[in-house]
């Protein structure tokens, strides 16, 4: 069977034979690689070092992950946590950290969550700087710092990831609140978000 291509293309084999006599190719491939498994290592070590303090201190685990899907809470972590995430770590081992904190136990971690969300570029969502995002929103919900995360939803600086600050508002204790983020409606950003909010108050976004 003929498994050229029609037009006369390279078959896939032909196309592997070629990249494989191609020391160009080849160099950069090396490189990927060598890049790939160098953060590998990093990030084991990375975990490794988190895990070694986090045991001291009564919390067996070996990545901030685990704690991110458990419903024990973990108050003796939150300090090693806060310590961690203020460490030039990679950003996956930085943003389970930051999802580790978004507790009502962290409330005392504003200051170092304020100063990691701000000091961030990123203005894409679901990465690190949203996650810490979501522990400021859990934050200044537990703690009425509604100024402020309205300081933070008001700077579009920080593009999409000012809807982790959402439901500070939105499910604030204090009933006054909740109507703030109307404000928000018509922005480009947020509004999808907060239109659903009004039209569904009291209920999260699946």
């Amino acid at each position: 069977m003929n498994d050229k291509r029609r037009g006369g293309g390279m078959t896939a084999a032909e196309l592997m034979e070629k990249l494989s006599k191609d020391k160009e190719y080849q160099a950069r491939a090396a490189d990927r690689e060598k890049q790939r498994l160098a953060k590998e290592a990093a990030s084991r070590e990375e975990q490794r070092q988190l895990a070694a303090d986090l045991a001291r201190v009564g919390v067996p685990v070996h990545s901030a992950w685990e704690l991110v899907n458990t419903a024990d809470p973990y108050p003796a972590a939150i300090p090693v946590l806060l310590n961690h995430l203020r460490r030039p770590y990679s950003e996956r081992t930085k943003e389970g950290i930051a999802r580790a904190l978004a507790v009502p136990e962290a409330k005392d971690g504003w200051n170092i969550l304020l100063e990691e969300f701000e000091k961030n570029p990123d203005t894409h969502p679901n990465g690190y700087k949203w996650a810490v995002g979501v522990a400021l929103g859990v934050v200044a919900r537990e703690t009425g710092r509604h100024e402020e995360a309205l300081r933070l939803l008001r700077d579009k600086r920080h593009g999409e990831n000012r809807s982790a600050l959402l439901e500070a508002i939105a499910f604030s204790n204090d009933k006054s609140v909740r109507p703030l983020i109307a404000e928000f409606a018509d922005d480009p950003e947020l509004g999808e978000q907060v239109r659903w909010q009004l039209s569904h108050p009291g209920r999260r976004r699946r």
